[in-house]
């Protein structure tokens, strides 16, 4: 009888690497990082498939706006036009991710979500820390910006820096003590990478920055913006609830409380004689269609 044998725990560990001693035919989950690696010839992969599947999956850097400097919506505002996330998301990986405008997928709800101009602009940045409180980025104090993964963080610091005069702390954390700082809201500014939990913007939306959100970790608080999600949540009609996240979500991004960095994208590759392998935008992997080419 045809069986599949699935491998948990650590014996799944680095399936990269199992794929390309032959102990295992499919391989998902593979990093970003890692594709070139299995389309290069000269590799020694036999993946004779390399299944591309856009995740609801979204790296950003969030902007609290309790704590000072941040809570002057200019300065956020300076910062995100200012830092040209998608050039550095696409250079970082090499083309493997795409470019995040926004912070809801495409795809999600089965549309695409337009975000207009997001492209970065140095003289509408300077113009912004021109009309915060502060008049001049000599007067802005420092801004300290924590992460796991610190580098996104370090390139906006260098663009902030170098291109307006404002400093920016990059905080390295350890992974167990950004958890815990994240869950204590003790970051007024954080770098993550967040897989939503369903296929719904508010999974997003609401989730990372809802007032009343146990995940809003920077504590940020917009009435307007609970109020549309509110109404979202208890409109019955399709077209109008995805007016309603439109109108939160263009908010959230003119806010400034949030820097989209990219969106991932999953891959998987299958040994030759496998075909039919699926993988859905929640990033798993079905065995229904799996079966033996040819």
């Amino acid at each position: 009888m045809p069986s599949v044998h699935v491998r948990l725990g650590p014996s799944a560990s680095q399936p990269v690497n199992l794929f390309a001693a032959g102990e295992i035919d499919i391989a998902d989950g593979i990093p970003a990082d890692q594709r070139d690696l299995l389309l290069d010839p000269a590799s020694g992969f036999e993946a004779s498939t390399l299944v591309d599947t856009p995740l609801f999956a979204v790296s950003y850097i969030a902007l609290g706006n309790r704590e000072p400097p941040l809570d002057d919506v200019h300065i956020r505002r300076a910062l995100k036009v200012a830092f040209p996330a998608e050039k550095f998301a696409l250079g970082r990986f090499d083309g493997a991710v795409t470019g995040a405008k926004g912070l809801i997928p495409d795809g999600m709800l089965g549309r695409k979500w337009i975000i207009e101009g997001t492209e970065p602009n140095l003289e509408m940045a300077r113009a912004e820390i021109r009309a915060s409180r502060y008049r001049s980025a000599a007067h802005v104090p420092p801004i300290s910006i924590y992460a796991a993964d610190i580098e996104p963080v370090e390139a906006l610091r260098d663009t902030a820096g170098r291109d307006l005069g404002l400093a920016i702390e990059a905080v390295a954390v350890s992974w167990p003590d950004f958890l815990g700082g994240l869950a204590s809201k003790a970051f007024p500014a954080y770098a993550l990478y967040w897989g939503a939990d369903y296929p719904d913007p508010e999974s997003l939306l609401w989730m990372l920055f809802g007032s009343d959100s146990p995940e809003n970790y920077t504590g940020y608080r917009n009435d307007e913006f609970d109020s549309l999600l509110a109404r979202a949540r208890d409109e019955r009609d399709g077209e109008a609830i995805i007016q309603l996240y439109e109108q939160a979500h263009r908010l959230l991004i003119g806010e400034a409380a949030v820097i989209p960095l990219y969106f991932d994208i999953g891959y998987t590759a299958a040994r030759q004689g496998i075909a039919g392998v699926p993988m859905t935008p929640m990033g798993l992997l079905g065995l229904e269609t799996i079966r033996a080419a040819g």
